[in-house]
């Protein structure tokens, strides 16, 4: 029998995103120097959702996903969209590619992890 939809329903069956997971990326730059850091991915969201809906562009769903999931031990962001961008500082540029495709890996790996984990449930 199906329950009714409320906010301790939903709480109950694990419908709200909380937490983060603690990911080490490793990535090469340009001028092929390798480079090692733990990052903390918050799962996909409401904002993740919302976010792809309203966007065509998948460089900019990229984007929005890195500055949505990628933030540091307390939950903060690291990076805004126009950090990743470039636009934040035109002198620094854009987030290296090597580092991008780590990030998007890493939020990959968590946001995978846990639709396979759900598949196996069923």
């Amino acid at each position: 029998m199906a329950k009714t939809l409320n906010i301790d329903t939903v709480k109950a069956a694990g419908g709200f995103v909380g937490g983060m997971e603690k990911k080490t990326v490793t990535w090469k730059n340009m001028k092929g120097e390798e480079f090692e850091a733990d990052v903390y991915v918050k799962p996909f969201s409401y904002a993740n959702v919302i976010s792809g809906v309203m966007e065509s562009d998948n460089a900019e769903k990229a984007a929005r996903n890195i500055a949505l999931c990628i933030c540091d031990e307390n939950g903060n962001p690291i990076f805004s969209y126009e950090d990743i961008a470039g636009t934040s500082d035109p002198d620094r540029g854009a987030l290296d590619a090597g580092l991008t495709f780590a990030l998007l890996n890493a939020i990959g790996e968590v946001n995978l992890g846990k639709m396979e984990a759900e598949k196996s449930k069923n």
